[in-house]
């Protein structure tokens, strides 16, 4: 029995039993919220809180809330825990619309708490930062993602385009098989590499080109830095503590120099590109983006779906800010869009009649503009944007 094991075994197994104790109430802290509240709710367990099946890799994190959704039909929100935290799953669209449009000043954070000394890139991104960072942020880079700023970067994206038409050409001639996920990533690394850093990387033709090589790196999810995700989004407390870096210092070292590099050159040179770059040099010397047009003043409104503060153009910006802003675009746009492309690529090969209407549709739009792919062409692709959106 118990009282017969040695003095020091008894004291290790009651602080063991204590230190259990207060993990336990430490990790279940916030499971009555949604009872308090009288709110219905899906139950958590310790660790993983209502995510189970998606922590323990037995389906998708989206087939794990859609399991929620669909359990409670008819409620218009519903509760659940991400970890410890206690969180609100919105079923109506009304107040879908209400939360990301009509009273999205009050619902702008995103949650994530992250040690800013640790890894200053995710931290310091627009989608990361809190209240008062993120609205002095957010009023400051509101100009650069307007149609207008997109615009200028359509003919950047068109030349990318050109080179990827002429290698699958060669390919084709070949014979050879293509892995389009593989391709879709390079094509995309060079759409990124030109738009937002205005560097020319050639991934195409190169696939082991450095951009595409760190990017790899940037969104690769190993073991190690799938339990670090874990802790930073379910856990934040314990992750600022631990000073946990989703981005390490090797990728930060290399996106800080290739942001650095460009800036200088372009300052040196006084050569002005219409990319995310100049834009972000733009904000550095001066403090703010201009907008072009009324037309964008609107548009930078209607996107944030309230008014913005003036832009306090004494509040100067580190290069990590302007930085961390260039890696999230990057993070943003490179697995998503190759994804979306591959995918696309392959219903259309299953789908000979959509993809004869879609080359219609696309042949159709560039008639009207010369055979040239510009903005104005794009936006009258009526049937793309239905196969994009599926």
């Amino acid at each position: 029995m118990w009282w017969m094991l040695p003095l020091w075994l008894n004291v290790l197994l009651g602080l063991l039993a204590i230190l259990a104790g207060l993990t336990y109430a430490f990790l279940t802290s916030q499971f009555d919220n949604w009872k308090k509240k009288g709110v219905k709710y899906e139950p958590g367990v310790p660790f993983f809180g209502s995510l189970m099946r998606a922590m323990t890799l037995k389906e998708h994190m989206m087939e794990n809330l859609d399991y929620i959704y669909k359990k409670f039909e008819g409620e218009k929100f519903v509760g659940f825990f991400q970890g410890k935290r206690a969180s609100l799953l919105v079923r109506d669209p009304e107040l879908i619309k209400n939360i990301i449009v009509k009273d999205f000043a009050h619902f702008y954070d995103h949650g994530f708490k992250i040690n800013e000394e640790a890894d200053p890139m995710e931290a310091k991104n627009l989608f990361n930062l809190e209240g008062h960072k993120w609205k002095v942020m957010r009023s400051k880079l509101s100009p650069t993602f307007t149609s207008g700023k997109i615009k200028l970067m359509t003919p950047l994206m068109e030349e990318v385009s050109q080179n990827l038409q002429k290698n699958l050409t060669d390919l084709s001639m070949s014979g050879r098989a293509v892995e389009m996920k593989e391709l879709s990533s390079r094509f995309t690394v060079d759409v990124i590499g030109s738009c937002a850093f205005g560097i020319n990387c050639n991934s195409i033709d190169n696939p082991n080109s450095e951009l595409k090589v760190m990017g790899k790196k940037l969104i690769h999810m190993d073991a190690w830095r799938a339990i670090k995700a874990f802790i930073i989004m379910f856990l934040p407390e314990i992750g600022i503590k631990l000073r946990l870096a989703f981005i390490n210092e090797e990728l930060t070292n290399f996106f800080r120099r290739l942001v650095k590099d460009v800036m200088e050159l372009r300052k040196k040179t006084k050569e002005i590109r219409k990319d995310f770059i100049q834009l972000l040099i733009e904000l550095k010397e001066k403090g703010s983006v201009s907008v072009d047009t009324t037309e964008d003043e609107k548009e930078i409104k209607q996107q944030n779906g309230f008014a913005l503060p003036p832009q306090d153009e004494s509040q100067t910006l580190t290069h990590d800010d302007l930085t961390a802003q260039a890696v999230v675009f990057f993070l943003a746009g490179f697995e998503t869009s190759s994804t979306l492309i591959s995918f696309s690529c392959l219903e259309l090969a299953t789908n000979p009649d959509v993809q004869r209407k879609l080359q219609d549709d696309i042949d159709r739009a560039l008639s009207n503009h010369n055979g040239k792919l510009t903005y104005d062409a794009l936006k009258e692709m009526k049937y793309l944007d239905a196969v994009i959106q599926g």
